[in-house]
């Protein structure tokens, strides 16, 4: 089974190039909403774990040598949580309750007990043709196919404890995916070994977590990223 799956992710780095040539990069570049997630290791995914991410925006920029990935995750926290994001902002939509504490560098935000959320910024370094990236471990990020409505991708997580994690995502620019893009997605999961019971669809509890606005600094100014 082992030997299957590093055979299926080299094709994937043959594939990859040709992913995400200029053209491509325009599509990857945007707002995104996480709609399934698929894990060898179904706990990893499952409500308040930290793979089960909410994906809001992908940004690809310097001929992609980095890939810069934006989610949220929820938390179990809670009392304040203080997110220090250097120029960023974000706004809770909601009136009650939020705050902002320091407009430039850091962003406290106080949640209702039980509706915690934590913004997630992760910087994707290319490493021959795929990414690697810190997060609960050391993850290895590819993107498998992206459309103008749909990003599939897939990554391994090797935790702390050398447990490795498959996870295979589709991504959309809205809540409801087509059949065709459905069985895409299904096949996507069969090929790379994961069990059609381990896929869990995650928008229907995005709601759940409170909206926020996130302005990203970039050269020209903010650019709003997204909303729940």
């Amino acid at each position: 089974m082992m030997r299957v799956l590093i055979l299926l992710f080299m094709l994937d780095l043959l594939s990859i190039s040709s992913v995400m040539n200029k053209s491509i990069r325009k599509k990857v570049n945007g707002n995104w909403r996480t709609v399934y997630l698929a894990s060898s290791v179904v706990e990893k995914i499952s409500e308040g774990a930290p793979l089960r991410t909410y994906f809001r925006h992908i940004e690809c920029m310097k001929k992609c040598k980095k890939i810069f990935l934006y989610f949220y995750v929820k938390s179990t926290e809670e009392n304040i949580i203080s997110i220090k994001l250097s120029s960023h902002l974000c706004g809770i939509q909601n009136q009650d309750p939020g705050a902002i504490q320091d407009k430039t560098t850091s962003v406290h935000l106080f949640f209702r007990k039980g509706n915690n959320c934590r913004l997630y910024e992760i910087t994707g370094k290319k490493k021959q043709e795929f990414y690697q990236a810190d997060y609960e471990g050391k993850t290895t990020f590819i993107v498998k196919k992206v459309t103008e409505k749909i990003l599939l991708f897939h990554y391994f997580n090797k935790d702390i404890r050398g447990k490795v994690t498959r996870v295979a995502g589709v991504l959309a620019k809205t809540k409801l995916l087509t059949k065709d893009e459905m069985k895409q997605y299904m096949d996507f999961v069969e090929e790379i070994g994961i069990e059609d019971e381990n896929v869990q669809r995650i928008l229907d509890t995005a709601e759940y977590v409170y909206s926020c606005y996130i302005l990203v600094s970039v050269k020209l100014g903010f650019v709003v990223l997204g909303i729940f």
